[in-house]
């Protein structure tokens, strides 16, 4: 499908150091270029075969096998042993966007789920005694409704995550001050892995509450909401799992510039709290949650 393909590797070198500190990032082509930009021999880089995975079948992914013979090329791409920060300067974007990946599969599930519950009918309202009354749709039931609340709360809380994390990045270019793009930095990097790990647990959630307001049909291949569940459960381990974004925003994120994104995150989180008394509906809302 293409002339050549480029591969991002982690390796070391045979005199880097020991542990993590030591990985640099090449990049090893599967054809070798030559000095006029023609292609040349192929590069000892091998497909060892293809995974078969529960969800993403349309995405390949496969196991590669380099340097069987000996003859592996790679071509060093930054400073020696700085692998690990070149790749999060690719990973950091690329979390905001599964992430975001996420909410999209839990909305749609969302979505179809709310739609079918409109149109389905089954059994009465609990205080409907009469067997000839007609049944009315499931959307009607306490317990669906519980459900289809549940997820639009995590999909849209998720999906208005996803953007404000997108604006920051705009922002960290686009904003007018070097120090007002610091700050959209150090408040962009902290929030990074929260971005990528909340929507990636509970929108699978939601897909989960898809399948179960659908029942029976639900976990069939003639509706849709078993393919997105399965699709979405990669999320939770793609570009890093819930613990390894949690030993980066613990290890790093909170302590990092003197804890200076945390201090901008709670300064915003007061401010709307301030802002959020201007409105008598909130307070409302507030007031029975003071006294708990």
């Amino acid at each position: 499908l293409s002339e050549n393909i480029v591969h991002m590797v982690l390796a070391k070198l045979p005199d880097a150091p020991a542990g993590v500190k030591g990985i640099s990032l090449f990049i090893v082509p599967k054809f070798l270029v030559n000095d006029d930009g023609s292609l040349g021999k192929r590069n000892d880089v091998l497909l060892a075969g293809l995974f078969h995975k529960m969800g993403w079948r349309g995405t390949t992914s496969t196991a590669l096998n380099f340097g069987d013979n000996g003859e592996c090329v790679g071509y060093l791409v930054g400073q020696p042993h700085q692998g690990l920060s070149c790749m999060f300067q690719m990973m950091n974007e690329a979390r905001i966007g599964v992430g975001m990946g996420a909410v999209m599969l839990g909305y749609a599930g969302y979505l179809y789920s709310l739609e079918y519950a409109r149109e389905r009918p089954q059994g009465r309202l609990p205080d409907s005694k009469n067997p000839n009354t007609a049944p009315v749709s499931i959307i009607q039931h306490a317990d669906i409704k519980r459900m289809l609340l549940t997820q639009k709360a995590y999909v849209e809380g998720a999906f208005d995550l996803g953007l404000y994390a997108a604006r920051l990045f705009d922002d960290t270019t686009t904003l007018e001050t070097e120090a007002a793009r610091k700050q959209a930095h150090e408040l962009l990097d902290l929030l990074t892995p929260i971005v990528k790990s909340w929507p990636s647990e509970f929108c699978l959630k939601a897909n989960e509450l898809a399948i179960q307001i659908l029942g029976g049909h639900g976990y069939t291949r003639e509706y849709p909401v078993e393919q997105y569940y399965r699709d979405n459960r990669l999320n939770p381990i793609h570009e890093g799992t819930h613990g390894i974004q949690s030993l980066d925003l613990l290890g790093r994120k909170l302590a990092q510039n003197g804890g200076a994104g945390l201090k901008q995150l709670i300064r915003l989180i007061a401010e709307t709290g301030a802002r959020a008394q201007e409105y008598p509906s909130l307070n409302a809302l507030r007031e029975p949650l003071e006294q708990l």
